[in-house]
């Protein structure tokens, strides 16, 4: 039997997954006896999330490429804390982390790039701020699920760690990988969603918008999240299913890092302001709007 922490609810559950939904209230409820080593370095491929609303639609904030850690003044830490304000204090809003949430600087002799030795933070630091400042809103149930990002894998490409699992598992929301599937059902409306940190060293803003595309097209889902670009923007697409029409959005999540005097300066990347994107689901109906 399992009992919702939330609301006491009990009921049986004979399910393969580490998260399930209590079927009263909607919380996500941790199982720890379904945990296994594949699913604890490689993450959720695929999640179902059933909301309930009594509004028209509910909202999902993409928020990652944080990167806090970075060289002083470089991480907009309080701009990243304002977006986290903006979840916890509206009803119907949820976050979805894109990855990159700490900076995970290393030594890279060989390029240009994020370097330890002017990190602002050591790594544990990062980790414990990320923490505290994302358990407000797991408290409230108000976390979807969280990627990793190409940062945080240096750390598991070194030692093996996933850190973000841990801190998923901290926060006891799901780990979702480096991409994953997700159902969103809005009162009875059915999303699918595909999110993704992303890889593409991508420099324009349309060049970015290319990558994303390209690595999903062979992919259906009515909303693309792509991350890592530090970008922030939409392009309206379609798809044809059982012969009939159907739109969908490809979204780059933005960033919270400064432009000036960073890597993404060194690069040559496009200057973007930092900040994220919000993503309306529609309960009433089929339709999904970005705002950026």
């Amino acid at each position: 039997m399992i009992t919702c922490k939330h609301c006491g609810h009990t009921w049986p559950y004979h399910g393969n997954n580490t998260y399930t939904t209590c079927p009263k209230c909607g919380y996500k409820v941790f199982i720890p006896n379904h945990i296994n080593p594949q699913a604890i370095e490689q993450g959720k491929s695929r999640l179902t999330v059933k909301l309930e609303t009594q509004e028209d639609r509910i909202r999902i904030v993409p928020w990652g490429d944080v990167h806090v850690g970075a060289p002083k003044e470089q991480c907009l830490w309080d701009k990243a804390c304002d977006m986290l304000q903006y979840v916890l204090q509206h009803k119907n809003t949820y976050l979805l982390g894109m990855g990159d949430y700490m900076d995970c600087a290393q030594k890279m002799p060989w390029r240009r790039g994020p370097n330890v030795y002017v990190s602002s933070l050591s790594p544990m630091e990062q980790y414990q701020l990320i923490l505290q400042a994302l358990k407000p809103l797991a408290e409230q149930n108000k976390i979807l699920g969280l990627h990793c990002g190409n940062h945080e894998m240096w750390i598991m490409e070194n030692t093996g760690i996933q850190i973000i699992k841990l801190l998923a598992d901290s926060l006891r929301v799901p780990f979702l990988g480096e991409g994953c599937e997700t159902t969103v059902t809005v009162n009875h409306q059915k999303y699918l969603i595909y999110s993704q940190h992303g890889t593409s060293s991508a420099k324009l803003k349309h060049t970015k918008l290319g990558a994303a595309i390209s690595q999903t097209k062979d992919i259906f889902a009515d909303l693309f999240l792509y991350g890592h670009v530090h970008q922030i923007g939409v392009q309206k697409g379609g798809k044809r299913v059982g012969g009939h029409q159907r739109k969908c959005y490809y979204v780059l999540t933005g960033h919270f890092l400064d432009w000036e005097g960073s890597y993404a300066q060194a690069f040559g990347l496009d200057v973007c302001p930092a900040g994220c994107p919000q993503v309306k689901l529609f309960a009433d109906r089929m339709d999904v709007h970005v705002s950026i």
